[in-house]
């Protein structure tokens, strides 16, 4: 498809109309550095596994399409509308966020929509377990993730201030800031560096405090730049399938 027909059909899906009296939902998909591929849905909460860590069951939630456009528009991010199976093609094409029609969704994302364990990625909300790295549902971290903590936060107590370098007997932890036992990640977003003494007087353990440090991670996080990520693993793939 030649470039200014995919733009022309890019315009045509921003621009569709809802189907009155159906239901959508709101399905994203993107990439990472790593070049794996990211697929995420609005969901609502339905349950907790009896599992430790525990863990919350969602499943996709209905959306106004109308509502669901306009914010991801004001965030300068915009959505297409799929009414069509043959739009579908198009939305795995270009990525990045979709308002799709329910029957749709039910015969191409079963596996998305339906009720699932989610975790909290922290970037962009609650992410199905499948698409989470395995070394983040680890409790302990490993020796090359403690390290790139500890680097990132130049080897200091992320509340003292304190470090080994001016206090010889300092001994620095990695934290947990949304605990492991609840559902939390063991991943650079939801550590923390923290001298001994700080750590041992967390009272309770977990302190909201602390979330202002992922915040700061949600800040950083760039759709643009996942939507090129997708782009280029979803080329590779295509290379390999026709090779």
């Amino acid at each position: 498809m030649e470039n200014s027909k995919l733009y022309d059909e890019i315009v045509r899906l921003r621009e569709n109309i809802p189907v009155v009296d159906e239901i959508y939902y709101d399905i994203s998909i993107s990439g990472t550095k790593e070049g794996k591929i990211k697929w995420l849905c609005q969901t609502q909460w339905v349950g907790f596994t009896d599992t430790k860590p525990i863990r919350e069951i969602r499943e996709a939630r209905e959306v106004i399409p109308d509502k669901a456009l306009k914010s991801y528009k004001n965030i300068n991010e915009p959505a297409i509308l799929v009414n069509e199976e043959e739009d579908i093609f198009l939305f795995m094409l270009f990525g990045g966020h979709a308002i799709i029609k329910k029957d749709l969704c039910r015969k191409f994302f079963e596996n998305i929509i339906t009720p699932s364990v989610a975790i909290n990625n922290y970037d962009l909300g609650y992410t199905h377990i499948d698409s989470i790295e395995k070394g983040s549902l680890q409790r302990a971290p490993s020796k090359k993730l403690r390290m790139k903590v500890l680097k990132r936060d130049n080897f200091k107590c992320r509340l003292c201030g304190r470090s080994p370098n001016n206090y010889v007997d300092l001994e620095l932890h990695v934290h947990h800031i949304f605990p492991w036992s609840q559902g939390g990640l063991t991943g650079e977003k939801n550590l923390i560096t923290l001298c001994k003494t700080c750590h041992d007087g967390l009272d309770p353990h977990l302190d909201p405090e602390l979330f202002s440090y992922i915040e700061d991670f949600k800040k950083k996080n760039n759709y643009y730049e996942d939507l090129i990520n997708y782009h280029n693993v979803s080329y590779k793939l295509y290379g390999e399938i026709t090779d």
